[in-house]
């Protein structure tokens, strides 16, 4: 296991990983970011998770410099992909068994490690995780030609867009947090292509939610999932439903923020939870 440094880099075939080590604790937590972040937000969650885990915080591709060269076969990043690449990044660092943490995108990117590889999973972190349930917008624009069409028009002129989008909100159609994260990631170029970019290349990156639900039957996994009782992005209810199909209502807490839940204030709620699991052993 390595020692915590900056930034450190993995190598795999045509990937490169960037991430940061931090935190003391003995056991490992592999942390996931959201959309638009960088590995270092985990780092606001040392105080909590940092006293019990050694946190190795991952760039998804498409952010800090972590990257994905161009593959001639496919333009898009899968299940076998992420299975060949997270085994070889465990090998490398010698890790045995681990934890997950997700927040958002991050978020769906571990439930896909739990479904692929849950014998190693020892406890997992969702933090309003993306994937538990279909966006008609993302799987149109994803996953048919004229929604990629369409959603490239948009990055070069988002005018028009946005103007259905204020319609939209005056008539109370659409709420007004919505309509600001949304207006947010429509209103600067950059970010419209990063919307882009990593919708395409995750775009057969989805949980399979009974295949979950079947894998937590059968392996003892500690689940704890955070979702922002103010959240419109992904609201609590969302939480509500996936958690009582898994049949384990404990598993949920709800809490008072809205989407951004990788925040100080979820350090006392973590801190207590991990005082009942030193508690337990």
């Amino acid at each position: 296991m390595e020692d915590a440094d900056e930034m450190k880099y993995f190598n795999f075939k045509n990937y490169t990983i960037e991430y940061e080590i931090f935190g003391r604790g003995k056991s490992v937590l592999l942390a996931f970011h959201g959309f638009g972040q960088k590995a270092s937000q985990f780092r606001i969650l040392e105080k909590s998770l940092g006293a019990y885990y050694q946190i190795f915080s991952i760039n998804l591709f498409y952010h800090g410099n972590s990257s994905i060269s161009e593959n001639p076969i496919k333009d898009y990043f899968d299940k076998s992909d992420l299975r060949e690449l997270l085994e070889a990044f465990v090998k490398k660092h010698e890790i045995e068994t681990y934890s997950l943490a997700g927040y958002s995108l991050g978020g769906k990117i571990a439930l896909c490690c739990l479904e692929i590889l849950p014998e190693r999973i020892e406890a997992m972190y969702l933090f309003a995780p993306d994937g538990l349930k279909v966006n008609p917008w993302y799987f149109a624009t994803s996953h048919t030609q004229l929604g990629r069409n369409l959603y490239q028009k948009i990055v070069e002129n988002p005018k028009l867009f946005l103007s259905v989008l204020q319609g939209l909100s005056n008539m109370r159609l659409l709420s007004k947090k919505m309509h600001s994260f949304i207006t947010y990631h429509m209103e600067n170029k950059e970010i419209r292509k990063l919307v882009y970019d990593v919708w395409i290349l995750f775009r057969h990156l989805n949980p399979d939610l009974q295949k979950i639900k079947e894998i937590l039957g059968r392996y003892p996994i500690e689940m704890h999932l955070f979702f922002g009782a103010y959240d419109v992005i992904i609201p609590a209810k969302t939480g509500k439903k996936f958690v009582k199909k898994i049949q384990n209502t404990d598993s949920l807490h709800i809490v008072p923020l809205g989407h951004k839940l990788i925040a100080e204030e979820m350090n006392g709620i973590l801190m207590d939870i991990l005082k009942n699991k030193k508690d337990a052993q």
